[in-house]
């Protein structure tokens, strides 16, 4: 997907992210402490791999759908957690500079997108990305 925008790199980290956070979070209810002590004590992946086998994960779906025009790319990612409080992630916070998670949301509205915004409980997010041609989006 990140190949259709005009900063495939930048497209591609922004994406990731919310794509990861959809999954790990919201199909698998993994929560942010949760991470942080899987990582922390090496068995994250043992706990992605275990909880892709558990009933209650198993059909769990992210979708995405996409919509491009003149002005910009706009990106709806949904998953089917119970969502989360996500306005704390929108800006660096040095209290979790050293975690070894919860950057992903800043990056991917830093790097990634020109405007990102989540809907309702926090299982959905629009990340938009204006094109050279949009005149609202500030640039040449």
């Amino acid at each position: 997907m990140s190949g259709i925008c005009p900063n495939p790199e930048n497209s591609y980290i922004g994406l990731r992210e919310l794509l990861v956070n959809a999954i790990e979070h919201g199909s698998f209810g993994i929560t942010y402490d949760e991470k942080s002590y899987l990582k922390k004590n090496d068995a994250w992946d043992a706990e992605l791999k275990r909880r892709q086998s558990l009933p209650e994960y198993i059909g769990k779906y992210v979708t995405v759908h996409f919509k491009r025009n003149e002005d910009e790319i706009r990106f709806l990612i949904k998953d089917e957690g119970s969502g989360f409080n996500w306005r704390p992630y929108l800006e660096f916070d040095f209290t979790r500079a050293f975690d070894p998670n919860g950057r992903g949301i800043f990056m991917a509205k830093t790097l990634g997108f020109d405007f990102l915004e989540y809907h309702g409980i926090g299982n959905e997010v629009l990340a938009v990305i204006y094109t050279k041609n949009s005149v609202s989006q500030g640039r040449d």
